[in-house]
């Protein structure tokens, strides 16, 4: 018996890499939507959107991860952390994973760290980082200010 709790991962593209998030923060993925600009926003923060009737940022992740400095919008995955609503932009959503033996945990090197990466899984071929969504809205909110 397995006595980890079961974890469940919503992978997606950016930049042509696999990444995931905690599916638990996912409140809904949207395709494209308007996105209204806003001056002097941190260069991490694409601008605002409403969703169902609440005005929240939209967050260029490959900007954030230092991927691209290219904005496309395939996905916007719509997360709550913290109790705060935000929008990230990812270029496709890859899979749901809900069952704990689609992917297993790597083990790494100690020295291999990232400020926005929780940890990495392996699904089917891919090595997936899994993004620290804490550490990522507390950038958010600190580019906010």
């Amino acid at each position: 018996m397995n006595d980890e709790p079961t974890r469940q991962l919503i992978l997606f593209q950016l930049n042509k890499k696999p990444f995931g998030i905690d599916a638990t923060t996912v409140q809904e993925i949207l395709p494209q939507t308007a996105v209204r600009q806003v001056p002097r926003l941190a260069e991490h923060i694409e601008g605002i959107f409403s969703f169902r009737g609440r005005i929240i940022p939209l967050i260029n992740l490959g900007v954030l991860l230092s991927l691209t400095d290219e904005t496309y919008i395939g996905n916007i995955i719509v997360i709550s952390q913290r109790g705060q609503l935000m929008g990230l932009i990812v270029d496709k959503v890859l899979a749901v994973l809900t069952d704990h033996d689609q992917f297993e945990k790597i083990k790494l090197d100690k020295s291999i760290t990232n400020t926005y990466v929780q940890d990495f899984v392996a699904y089917k071929e891919l090595k997936v980082a899994v993004l620290d969504l804490a550490k990522i809205a507390t950038t958010i909110a600190a580019g906010e200010e």
